[in-house]
C-alpha cells in the first residue's frame, strides 16, 4: 500500500511539473491549466484513492459478542447496501474486510446499525476471538465508512443463483436471503449450525425452502463440487456463487466454469 502510494505521489508531482511548463508557454496559462484533462484525471484519481481513508471514523460505542466457539459477531453504528463489505482495523494501520451480515435498527441509540459475522479463519481473526472471548474488548474500532460492494453483488444480474457457503462464510449470504430469497438456492456447509450460529440465524436459513444445510459434524466433508453442480443443475441455476475458504473456492469456481457455468468466488487479492 505504502510503496503504491509513493508511486503516485511520484506521478502526480511529474505531471504537474511537466504540465505547468507547457501552460507557462501559452497565451492564458491559468486557463490552460484548469483545463488540462491530464490535471482533472489525475486529481479524480487522487480523489478516489484517497476518499475511504478520508472516510475513515473511530468508533468506541460498537458491540462484540461470541455466540459459540470460534464465531465473533460485530454490531456498529452505519449503514450499507446488500452485498456490500465493512473493513475494520483495531490500530488503524492493519484493516480486515468482512461481508456485511445484516442492517437493523437500535431502540437504544436510534440509529442504524450494521452486523459483521466473523470466523476463526486466519492469525488475526482467532487473536481477535480470543480476546473477546477472554472479555478483553478493544477500546476502539476503526471503519472505513465507505463501503463497496463485494462479488456476492453480482447476484443481481441473475434471476437463479445457487450460493455455496461454509461456517460463517454464509454472512454476506444473509442479506440476500433476506432481499433477494426467490432467485437464490443456498448449500451451507457447517459444523453444528444453531449451537455454532445461534438460533435466529439457524431459523432464517433452515425456513428458506431451497436451503440445504449440510452438517459436517453428522456427515463429514463433503465434494463441494458435486454439491455445487448438483445443485444448479436441479434448480436450473444461470450461475455459482462460493464463500468459502481459497481452496475450496478455486475448486467450486473451476468445477462450474468446466461445465460452462458462470461462478464467482473472493479474488484473494488484499
Amino acid at each position: 500500500r505504502y510503496l503504491g502510494w509513493t508511486c503516485l505521489s511520484i506521478l502526480v508531482l511529474h505531471q504537474i511539473r511537466f504540465q505547468f511548463i507547457i501552460a507557462l508557454n501559452q497565451a492564458y496559462p491559468l486557463e490552460t491549466l484548469l483545463t488540462n484533462p491530464v490535471l482533472l484525471m489525475i486529481a479524480l484519481m487522487v480523489f478516489s484513492i484517497f476518499l475511504p481513508w478520508i472516510s475513515v471514523q473511530c468508533f468506541d460505542n460498537f458491540r462484540m459478542d461470541c455466540p459459540s466457539v470460534g464465531v465473533l459477531v460485530v454490531t456498529l453504528p452505519g449503514r450499507a447496501d446488500v452485498g456490500t463489505f465493512a473493513r475494520i482495523s483495531l490500530d488503524g494501520i492493519e484493516w480486515h474486510s468482512f461481508s456485511v451480515a445484516g442492517t437493523s435498527f437500535s431502540k437504544q441509540t436510534g440509529e442504524s446499525e450494521i452486523h459483521l459475522i466473523i470466523g476463526a479463519v486466519g492469525d488475526w481473526t482467532k487473536n481477535l476471538i480470543r480476546q473477546v472471548e477472554k472479555g478483553n474488548l478493544p477500546k476502539r474500532l476503526w471503519v472505513r465508512r465507505v463501503k463497496p460492494p463485494g462479488f456476492m453483488f453480482s447476484i443481481n444480474a441473475y434471476s437463479r443463483v445457487v450460493v455455496i457457503a461454509t461456517g460463517a462464510g454464509i454472512a454476506p449470504v444473509i442479506p440476500h436471503v433476506i432481499e433477494n430469497s426467490h432467485k437464490l438456492c443456498i448449500v451451507w456447509i457447517a459444523n453444528e449450525h444453531e449451537q455454532t450460529y445461534g438460533e435466529k440465524l439457524w431459523s432464517l436459513l433452515d425456513s428458506h425452502p431451497r436451503c440445504n444445510i449440510f452438517d459436517t459434524g453428522m456427515h463429514g466433508r463433503p465434494n463441494v463440487e458435486e454439491l455445487a453442480l448438483g445443485a444448479v443443475r436441479d434448480f436450473r441455476a444461470q450461475a455459482v456463487f462460493c464463500v468459502s475458504n481459497k481452496a475450496v473456492t478455486e475448486k467450486v469456481v473451476k468445477a462450474c466454469l468446466g461445465k460452462g457455468i458462470p461462478a464467482y468466488g473472493a479474488s484473494w487479492d488484499s
